[in-house]
């Protein structure tokens, strides 16, 4: 991988899973707050919608959360900030596809939903796409040995400024 694609490609990647992220909380948010009113005529869902919004609440927040911490890697782009920021996005991405799973099983049971929650699940299915890239892209840039080496770690003694080999 040439240098810089794997950073310009994260970028972009980062800012539309948060965007989405949102997105999905904003949906979740409204669809949980009427599945606690218990006014289902506006939500019409299926069996499975409860835990579906759950889910989905549930990866918004940490998807969100993650963002958060992949901008000071984004900002730094070192090796020493790439496990953080890959253990976050893999949580994020593995509650997601949770989530899309429930998604895919609503979609099966059928019945009559909601056009935001047709709306919510197709946002939640694109997210662990856009999600499982941005992921890749991350790995894409430790693994081409793109990431500046920080003091101490990915390089030679002498190649550190203040210390002397014997």
């Amino acid at each position: 991988m040439a240098y810089g694609v794997s950073r310009s490609l994260a970028t972009p990647l980062l800012v539309l899973n948060f965007c989405m992220y949102v997105i999905v909380f904003a949906i979740a948010g409204w669809a949980m707050n009427k599945i606690i009113d218990a006014d289902s005529t506006g939500l019409m869902g299926n069996a499975a919608t409860l835990y579906f919004v759950i889910l989905a609440l549930i990866a918004a927040v940490v998807g969100a959360a993650s963002s958060f911490s992949s901008i000071h890697h984004l900002k730094e782009w070192k090796s020493t900030t790439v496990g953080g920021t890959a253990a976050s996005a893999l949580i994020s991405w593995a509650l997601i596809v949770l989530a899309m799973g429930f998604a895919c099983k609503e979609i099966h049971i059928g019945g009559k939903r909601s056009h935001r929650l047709k709306t919510l699940e197709s946002f939640v299915i694109i997210l662990s796409g856009t999600q499982l890239f941005y992921l890749l892209s991350i790995h894409g840039g430790f693994i081409s040995g793109e990431y500046a080496a920080s003091e101490g770690h990915g390089t030679k003694p002498q190649d550190v400024k203040g210390s002397s080999v014997v």
